[in-house]
């Protein structure tokens, strides 16, 4: 069986755990500003 993880950090528990490499963190959300700014370059050519 594979052993696939990272060690994140428990900002509110103040230890790292130990978590599957699929689950997401406290990660900003690019989904819109990554848009914007592609749609001001297309613009600019």
């Amino acid at each position: 069986m594979n052993k696939i993880y990272r060690v994140i950090w428990d900002r509110i528990k103040h230890v790292f755990i130990a978590v599957s490499e699929l689950s997401n963190g406290n990660k900003k959300a690019t989904y819109g500003s990554n848009n914007k700014k592609e749609a001001l370059k297309k613009k600019r050519i």
